[in-house]
């Protein structure tokens, strides 16, 4: 038995009414009740796409689609159990259509492939249609697929399927080769449809995060995505970033309701998108972003349209933390000189280039033949063996005096034995895995007159 749609109902009850003025009456409230059942295109949104067969597994897979809404399945996705032909395994991706429905298909009389229609061809009449068997889309065969829609992005099929009014016409499309991104259908019986026809304002696809330099902020952050397939009801994109403990509460109530100022706007540009955020750039709470914290994306598609009503959002990009690295300074140069019987003053100069993220620059003195002091040796320094230098932003020049100083593990600094320094720049965050060391500076030697002979001058 037949099942009517909720619009073949309503001209079924009015073909049979004989008083003109009911007819209008039935009508005029039907269109009152559901606009959407007199339009001229009915669309369906799978939302979220569904994949319909698993490649790798050798069961079967299907997927059953009801174009009409009418409880009755007209066309089926399938994946085939596996055969074998000349010891090869061969998984088969077929469409089957129900009710003698039709699809848009090449083939030689005998095998039939699903032909591969791309936004905008129309589905008529004209097209190439049959209803013999299941046509193809494509096959793996020991690992390797052949066929239509071998390398299929968003790519549509044209169907042709049968109602109580007639045949009517349609398009189906797979977001890829194995996955059912929506359909729709032109309501008015054997009139054409041009493939897309009726879409609804599209997400993006593949959000993806990436950290791409050091600076501390939003500018390190960078933003790629692939544009909505269909943009022709698209104003502009819309990036919010999301702190990744708040994205599992994140719906798309909560993007419409995040401040402009909170988001970044993007203009549509016939591309797939690539943009880096800016220094300013903040979360969807106004907090500008910073290393060390874990982010998530979401991009909404804004439309053309007065309300948001039609505003979709997509899916969660990849958990990003903002790395960061710090520049340590540079250019160390140490020069002693005698200011007494038994003191040296300690010059020391350095250069900086860049400061973010660093809090302080610490001083330690090594013996000049140490060549296992790294950044773990530096973290395990005694606060009372290293001297903290303030930050300046630029080249600084410092004395000490020789008795005030020691080596990083406590020694007192001794005549004749040669010494260097390193600065570590530490982190201006708790991780101090950040922080770095320079490059040691020129080696140096204490001498005191106590060592040596009044009549010799160690100047000399």
């Amino acid at each position: 038995m037949i099942q009517l749609s909720k619009f073949e109902k309503i001209f079924f009850l009015m073909s049979q009414a004989k008083n003109i003025y009911i007819k209008l009456g039935f009508f005029v409230l039907a269109m009152l009740c559901d606009l959407n059942y007199f339009a001229q295109v009915i669309y369906t949104n799978v939302c979220p796409d569904v994949v319909y067969a698993n490649e790798i597994s050798n069961g079967a897979d299907s997927l059953s689609i009801d174009l009409d809404n009418d409880g009755t399945k007209d066309y089926m996705l399938y994946k085939t159990e596996p055969y074998f032909v000349s010891n090869l395994t061969v998984k088969d991706f077929l469409l089957k259509g129900f009710n003698g429905n039709e699809t848009v298909c090449f083939g030689n009389g005998t095998s039939f492939f699903v032909d591969t229609l791309k936004y905008g061809d129309q589905v008529s009449a004209a097209s190439s249609f049959t209803n013999v068997g299941s046509p193809q889309l494509f096959s793996v065969v020991s690992g390797n697929v052949y066929g239509p829609f071998k390398a299929a992005d968003n790519f549509f099929i044209g169907v042709r399927f049968n109602t109580v009014f007639g045949k009517k016409y349609g398009w189906i499309r797979l977001r890829n080769r194995i996955t059912l991104a929506d359909y729709a259908y032109n309501n008015i019986p054997n009139q054409p449809i041009n493939a897309g026809d009726g879409m609804a304002v599209e997400r993006v696809e593949n959000v993806i995060l990436k950290d791409v330099s050091d600076n501390g902020n939003g500018s390190d952050l960078n933003v790629t995505f692939d544009k909505a397939f269909d943009e022709t009801n698209i104003v502009e994109y819309r990036v919010l970033v999301v702190p990744a403990t708040s994205v599992a509460g994140f719906t798309l109530d909560s993007a419409k309701n995040v401040l402009a100022a909170n988001t970044y706007s993007l203009q549509k540009t016939g591309s797939d998108i690539n943009v880096t955020l800016s220094q300013t750039s903040t979360d969807v709470y106004g907090n500008l972003l910073v290393p060390l914290k874990p982010y998530a994306l979401f991009v909404l598609s804004i439309p053309d349209l007065l309300t948001s009503s039609d505003t979709v959002m997509s899916s969660v990009s990849n958990v990003l933390t903002l790395e960061k690295k710090i520049l340590p300074p540079f250019n160390l140069n140490i020069v002693s000189t005698k200011i007494s019987a038994s003191f040296y003053n300690i010059n020391l100069a350095f250069d900086v280039s860049n400061e973010i993220g660093i809090d302080r620059y610490r001083m330690m003195i090594l013996p000049a033949n140490s060549n296992q002091f790294t950044i773990d040796s530096a973290l395990l320094v005694n606060s009372t063996n290293y001297v903290d230098i303030t930050l300046t932003s630029s080249t600084q020049s410092l004395n000490f005096t020789s008795n005030t100083l020691h080596t990083y593990n406590g020694q007192n600094l001794q005549p004749f034995k040669t010494y260097k320094v390193v600065l570590m720049a530490v982190s201006d965050t708790i991780d101090s895995y950040y922080s770095v060391l320079s490059v040691p500076s020129n080696s140096f030697v204490i001498y005191t007159e106590a060592h040596f002979p009044a009549q010799w001058d160690p100047k000399l």
